[in-house]
C-alpha cells in the first residue's frame, strides 16, 4: 500500500491556489515540470497531458468532477494530487505517495500538515497516511457526514469534533489537540 494525504476544504479559488502553489514551490515542489515547463495533468488512461500552469489552476477551480495534477519534486520525481469537488460540500484534494522514498514521504507529509494547519479557517478536515494502512476506510463519509466505525489509524486524522463523537474510545491513546474552534487532531492512535 502507498500513502496519501487527503484535504476536505473550502472550494478553492484562483487566488488560493496561486498561494498554495507558491507555499510548495517554497519546499522544492512545483506545478511546473522542471524541463518541460509545462504543468501535467493526467487523463482518465492515466496519460500525461501538457497544459500552461495557468491552465491547471483554472481547471482545478472550476470544479466540475476529479482533475488530476502532478506537482514536481525533480524532473522524474512527482507527487500526483486529484482535485475532487463534493457537490454543496468542499473540495478534497488527495496527494498519492506512491513512487515516493520513505525520507520523501516524510517530507512531503510534514510539509502538507504545515500548510494545511495555516488554513484552519478552509479546513474541513483531513488525514495524513504514511503508509497507507487505512487507505481503503471512507474516510469521506466519516469526515463528511459523521457516518464510520472502526478503522486502521492513519498517522495523523484532523475532523470536525462531532464526527469524532461516535468512534467512543478511540481518541484515549491518542495525542489530541483543537484546531481553530471546529476540529480536533488526533495523531496515530494505538488501537487495542
Amino acid at each position: 500500500m502507498d500513502g496519501f494525504f487527503r484535504w476536505y476544504r473550502s472550494r478553492s479559488t484562483e487566488r488560493d491556489l496561486l498561494r498554495q502553489i507558491a507555499e510548495f514551490s517554497k519546499h522544492a515542489i512545483e506545478i511546473e515540470h522542471p524541463v518541460l515547463r509545462k504543468a501535467v495533468l493526467l487523463n482518465i488512461d492515466g496519460d500525461q497531458v501538457l497544459v500552461d500552469p495557468d491552465e491547471a489552476v483554472r481547471l482545478a477551480c472550476m470544479h466540475l468532477g476529479s482533475l488530476n495534477l502532478e506537482w514536481w519534486l525533480s524532473a522524474d520525481v512527482d507527487l500526483t494530487c486529484e482535485f475532487s469537488a463534493v457537490p454543496l460540500e468542499c473540495e478534497i484534494q488527495t496527494y498519492y505517495f506512491s513512487g515516493l522514498t520513505n525520507v520523501q514521504r516524510a517530507a512531503v507529509g510534514r510539509m502538507l500538515l504545515e500548510y494545511v494547519d495555516k488554513c484552519a479557517a478552509e479546513t474541513v478536515g483531513y488525514i495524513l497516511d504514511e503508509d497507507g494502512r487505512s487507505e481503503e476506510f471512507d474516510w469521506n463519509g466519516l469526515v463528511l457526514y459523521g457516518r464510520g466505525s472502526d478503522f486502521s489509524f492513519p498517522n495523523t486524522v484532523v475532523m470536525p469534533k462531532e464526527s469524532w463523537a461516535h468512534l467512543g474510545g478511540m481518541l484515549e491513546s491518542a495525542s489530541v489537540r483543537e484546531v481553530g474552534d471546529k476540529l480536533l487532531r488526533a495523531d496515530r492512535i494505538r488501537l487495542g
